[in-house]
């Protein structure tokens, strides 16, 4: 039998290949919410594990390694704190919102792996419970009256919420340790799913419906549809199922791999963690398993909690990301004192007496004491570097501009905070996660709307801009900056490139008809847009700027000139036209060896020539001295008398 050998690239293809079929087919749009911030932890070596949001909004309980916290979902405000030594895995708020469930990570005999808090007065309550050794899901009744955990015979315990007491055991079902609990809508069933991918039924008593399903991997998620007759199914390699309460399969798509799921309140729309190098959240249809959209994350995502609108899609999304920070994603929120009236220098519409940085240029006023003017506070001198860059270049053919914004010291600390795991689990931050954010800003964002925004303030003397592809990169304050570095601000860079139609004719004038903001679910409405320092460059241009640009300037213009190159030397034609035409150089080439060789041929040649010249000299030389001496050797054998005769 011949064996065929499969080389690496073979194989890539042929798992790329099978990445397409199993996806989902439809094409998914961005759910139009971005990186907005984050909620962080002072403890650094505490790590994010679980989040969970009160029934009507207004309370984030975060779950860390030792630290349970409790926020303000209005204004981000630290409300609680509760350490509790132990790393805790999940969080759960009652229905009602009077009681948090947690728990925590331990050994099956401790006692208070289980443990509740007050809501209401902010107390950890005398009471607990034990379960397994790393109980990953709780679960509430509907009425907040009871509790289900895991226990530690691969099973679930119902437990009282006035003392933690087991009201009822799920026992006999599962093989391995319990992974994921939901109650139905109606509190009559249990759903119970383990670390080898088996789903259970049970009534509130405990006892089996005798419905069972299988899934490859350990289930990550599990739920109710909103009308209790759909069941939804995650594992951890990515199986996303959804099946009826009789036991049949209704819809299936397989993604990367998994790591929560959570049913939108009217059954449309399962939303999940696919989890991996390249994390997202990820709206399903239910009804057609269709990705409905994505948002797409930077960092790692092991819990999520969200707040849903009108359409029952998340508005707002808290991520836990196994750092001391919980990153949050939302639409853009107008600052505090927008609107009011007062003196505003940078034209940000909030007056400087609320502004914390009147100048626009990221650095907080208490902190904005470096500037070059001593007539002035340096909080109303923007500094021209960290203020929002607009670099506009021309060639003959098209014209590009990068928007580079720039982040405040806290919010690049937290986002550097959060990259650090993204790819590897380390503390360095290498250039893949720094790639990994800047591409996560570019397909969140609205990259048509920013386009058009650019082109529509855009004038130009002669032609007009066309077309507009838009991409992103991070220009500083990521790739290799230290872990305790807390004041370097991350620079972002936006740019979008244009076709220009004709070409570029000198001079020519570039009008900015006004200022354009942040458009939905870019990170630029967490930077500070206004004033504005812009410079024009071109390949034949001379480089021209104006700053700072204040909003009430309005339109300002330049103009780009040509700058004329002086005539080029003998040696610069020489390059030039080797460059443009390579037969050129080499036909030159041949015919400077060709003189040299027939030179040096040449010379060759003649000297051969003159040495046999000299040869026959010393032969025509030495041909009289041999005949006088025969001669006189002849004259020699004469006698005296005919020798005189002769003379």
């Amino acid at each position: 039998m011949r064996m065929y050998r499969i080389t690496d690239l073979q194989l890539s293809s042929i798992m790329m290949l099978l990445l397409i079929i199993i996806a989902p087919i439809s094409a998914a749009t961005s759910s139009g919410l971005s990186y907005s911030g984050s909620l962080s932890n002072t403890q650094e070596s505490s790590n994010s594990q679980a989040v969970d949001i009160n029934s009507d909004n207004t309370l984030l309980a975060t779950g860390y390694n030792g630290v349970l916290t409790i926020h303000s979902i209005e204004d981000n405000a630290l409300i609680a704190s509760f350490e509790l030594i132990r790393q805790i895995v999940d969080v759960k708020f009652s229905p009602d919102g009077t009681t948090i469930a947690i728990s925590l990570i331990g050994s099956e005999v401790r006692t208070d792996n289980i443990q509740l808090i007050d809501a209401e007065s902010l107390q950890l309550l005398n009471v607990n419970s034990n379960s397994n050794s790393e109980t990953k899901s709780i679960s509430w009744s509907p009425d907040s009256t009871v509790l289900a955990v895991p226990n530690s015979d691969n099973g679930v315990d119902v437990l009282r919420k006035s003392d933690l007491s087991i009201e009822a055991s799920l026992s006999s079902g599962h093989n391995t340790d319990v992974s994921c609990i939901a109650f139905s809508n109606s509190g009559n069933e249990i759903l119970s799913g383990d670390e080898s991918g088996r789903v259970l039924l049970w009534d509130r008593q405990g006892n089996p419906t005798g419905k069972q399903w299988e899934l490859n991997s350990e289930i990550v998620g599990c739920g109710f549809g909103n009308n209790d007759l759909r069941i939804g199914l995650l594992s951890e390699s990515g199986i996303l199922k959804t099946v009826d309460v009789n036991g049949g399969d209704i819809h299936q798509s397989d993604f990367i791999s998994g790591s929560e799921m959570h049913w939108s309140s009217d059954g449309t729309y399962i939303h999940l963690i696919e989890s991996g190098t390249r994390a997202k959240i990820i709206t399903v249809e239910t009804s057609t398993f269709e990705v409905k959209e994505e948002t797409i994350l930077f960092h790692r995502a092991s819990d999520f909690a969200f707040i849903e609108n009108s359409n029952y899609l998340p508005e707002k999304i808290f991520i836990s990301t196994d750092t001391q920070n919980i990153a949050v994603y939302g639409t853009a929120e107008l600052p505090l004192g927008y609107g009011v009236n007062g003196a505003d220098l940078d034209g940000d519409m909030v007056p400087d007496h609320i502004d914390l940085d009147d100048d626009g240029d990221s650095i907080l006023d208490t902190w904005d004491i470096n500037c070059d003017s001593t007539a002035e506070e340096c909080s109303m001198v923007p500094n021209q570097d960290d203020i929002r860059n607009l670099n506009v270049w021309i060639n003959h053919s098209s014209l590009e501009i990068e928007d580079v914004i720039t982040l405040s010291s806290q919010q690049s600390s937290h986002i550097r905070n959060m990259s650090r795991k993204s790819v590897i689990s380390d503390q360095q931050l290498s250039h893949s996660e720094s790639v990994m954010f800047s591409n996560s800003i570019c397909e969140n964002m609205d990259t048509e709307d920013f386009a058009d925004s650019w082109k529509a303030a855009i004038e130009l003397s002669i032609g007009q801009v066309e077309n507009g592809f838009v991409s992103c990169h991070i220009r500083s304050g990521m790739t290799l900056t230290q872990i305790d570095d807390y004041r370097t601000r991350i620079k972002v860079v936006l740019k979008v490139s244009f076709t220009l139609f004709p070409d570029a004719q000198y001079p020519l004038e570039l009008s900015l008809l006004y200022q354009p903001e942040a458009t939905d679910a870019s990170i630029a409405n967490l930077a500070e847009a206004h004033p504005i320092k812009v410079v024009l460059d071109g390949e034949r241009g001379f480089l021209v700027s104006w700053s700072p640009w204040w909003v009430e300037d309005n339109k300002i213009t330049l103009q780009l000139i040509e700058e004329i190159p002086p005539d080029p030397t003998l040696l610069e034609t020489f390059v030039d036209v080797t460059v443009k035409y390579p037969w050129i150089a080499v036909f030159v080439i041949l015919m400077l060896m060709a003189t040299v060789l027939f030179y040096i041929r040449s010379r060759n040649a003649s000297s051969v020539d003159l040495e046999f010249a000299f040869d026959e000299f010393e032969d025509i030389a030495e041909t009289p001295a041999r005949e006088e001496i025969v001669e006189f050797e002849e004259d020699e054998e004469l006698s005296e008398d005919e020798i005189m005769r002769r003379r």
